[in-house]
């Protein structure tokens, strides 16, 4: 038996992840480019997030966004790809977050 230590440097990327993280990318790229700020969408507290693209290094996803209060301040995660409800759900709250942007983008338009 392999010890862990070659075990994860040889281990691959499961599909379903490397899918999740290219459909993310692209909300990610998208709600850039249209001045969409993803909203904190399991709060009351509505903080805006910028998103930087997801990245997987090795066997760890990397996520950096920027909270809009505080632009200056560029949060970084990092998610080990072991983890696999982890980091299914940390890309699935990107999306619902993004998505929830884009609603409230749309309300203040209507409201213009």
């Amino acid at each position: 038996m392999k010890n862990i230590s070659q075990y994860l440097k040889t281990s691959k990327v499961p599909t379903a992840i490397e899918n999740m993280v290219k459909k993310v990318n692209e909300e990610i790229k998208k709600a850039n480019s249209d001045d969409v700020y993803a909203i904190e969408p399991d709060s009351t507290w509505e903080t805006g997030y910028e998103f930087h693209p997801v990245v997987i290094k090795g066997n760890f996803l990397y996520i950096e966004h920027i909270e809009i209060s505080n632009p200056k301040k560029i949060i970084k995660d990092r998610y080990n790809l072991k983890e696999i409800d982890d980091v299914k759900w940390q890309l699935n709250w990107i999306t619902r977050a993004i998505k929830k942007g884009y609603r409230e983008h749309k309300k203040q338009k209507n409201e213009d």
